[in-house]
């Protein structure tokens, strides 16, 4: 999971207001957007910008020059003004004063602030994984597992005719299913001084990645790791949630030599019984459960230059074209998590309350908030030890966690781990 990704759309889910003081630091406009209506200071009394101001670093007491208009000041520069600690946002900062400028001069407190919600987005989501026992969505479930296993007979070679050649690749959909190329391998009669390896979407005209492969051996088969992440999912450029196609290959016209191809089958399953096929049986029964693929080439014809050929020209061919692939398939609930964003508003509005309460309560900070607001805030977590109930911040936090329910039919996916259903709702606490 992209946790940057996740953050920076959940930021402007849920919004902070300003202190009522205005003797107080500023806060920058991205941690005041509040997409969903809801703020955290109206969790609770004591979740406010003051008592947060006084459980956050020391910044009164620390040592920085007075804010100086004439001064270039570099990018994560500390200055003093108007008695506020404000850092440097951008390079080159120079006669922007710190007050009235709020692209280039933050308050330290509203980085602070800034990052202990980004803290509470993150207990959040591995929270929300662990109690809907998801924690198969954040492991590999299929681990660098090779198309074929063996190399090509040097006496195998494809004759190149000018075309397009390479693999069809089709991602179930399932929810954060994602497809990753680890490995490539490949065999040619000659080495390759550049040989570039396209990744084409059947949704985009141009490649969604390019990859040079170098080779140094001469009709072996040699593994090379890309450089750049070779990733496929069925969503990313899905139009109409149709998933489409992935290409994966290169113009034979850019080879050196000839491709040298293993002698097997690739759209057929392996035989069972076969002690030579057990692997490639094996590659096939998991790879099937995730996506399907199938070698395929484009005539000369049906090429556009280097851009995506015409589809109406699909050949599909049963032999490997001199490539091997290691292939990883794992799960992602970035797009999951950012997609259903809205519909965790409320459960993210009591996790920062909680942590920030829980913060008021064991601050070590001397000149912080009071020993009896700390007495408060703990009780406030707990929940009073005299009433004949149970209460408190947490147990509430807990109930808001029960009614996020998974909903109702994508999410029958092997990263969830058991029969769920697309989306999510909010049921009653």
């Amino acid at each position: 999971m992209d946790v940057s990704t996740v953050q920076a759309s959940f930021l402007s889910l849920i919004g902070w207001r300003e202190s009522s003081d205005t003797e107080m630091p500023k806060l920058s406009a991205a941690l005041k957007v509040s997409e969903s209506g809801l703020y955290y200071n109206d969790v609770h009394p004591l979740v406010s910008i003051e008592n947060i101001e006084a459980i956050a670093p020391n910044y009164d007491g620390m040592t920085a020059a007075a804010y100086a208009a004439g001064t270039t000041y570099a990018l994560g520069a500390i200055v003093r003004s108007d008695s506020i600690i404000y850092v440097s946002l951008q390079g080159t900062n120079l006669g922007k004063t710190p007050s009235s400028n709020p692209t280039w001069w933050l308050p330290m407190l509203s980085t602070y602030i800034e990052n202990l919600t980004k803290a509470s987005i993150v207990n959040m989501l591995y929270r929300f994984i662990d109690e809907k026992q998801l924690q198969s969505a954040t492991k590999s479930i299929m681990e660098d597992t090779q198309l074929f296993d063996g190399e090509g007979r040097i006496t195998s070679t494809v004759v190149g005719q000018g075309r397009f050649v390479g693999y069809e690749f089709k991602v179930k959909d399932y929810t954060g299913l994602q497809l990753a190329i680890k490995r490539i391998g490949g065999q040619f009669t000659q080495t390759q001084a550049a040989l570039k390896i396209y990744l084409f979407h059947s949704s985009q005209d141009d490649a969604v990645l390019t990859y040079t492969m170098t080779t140094t051996k001469a009709k072996s088969l040699e593994w090379f790791v890309p450089t750049t992440a070779i990733e496929m999912n069925f969503a990313k450029y899905s139009k109409n949630d149709a998933g489409g196609a992935w290409y994966l290959g290169y113009f034979e016209d850019d080879l050196t030599g000839q491709a040298i191809q293993r002698e097997v089958d690739l759209t057929v399953e392996p035989c069972g019984s076969c002690m030579m096929d057990k692997y490639n049986l094996y590659a096939w029964q998991l790879r099937n459960r995730y996506f399907k693929f199938t070698p395929v080439s484009f005539s000369s014809q049906y090429l556009n230059g280097v851009s995506l050929p015409d589809m109406d020209g699909v050949g599909y061919e049963v032999q490997n074209w001199g490539l091997n692939l290691a292939i990883t398939v794992t799960c992602d609930l970035t797009d999951f998590f950012v997609n259903n964003r809205k519909s965790f508003a409320r459960l993210l509005w009591k996790q920062v309350a909680v942590d920030v309460v829980k913060a008021i309560a064991f601050s070590t900070r001397m000149d912080g908030v009071s020993k009896s607001i700390k007495t408060d805030a703990y009780l406030e977590i707990k929940g009073d030890p005299n009433k004949t109930y149970r209460s408190g911040m947490e147990l509430d936090l807990a109930k808001e966690y029960q009614s996020v329910a998974l909903g109702v039919n994508d999410l029958n996916t092997p990263c969830m781990g058991k029969q769920t259903k697309r989306g999510i709702r909010v049921g009653a606490i």
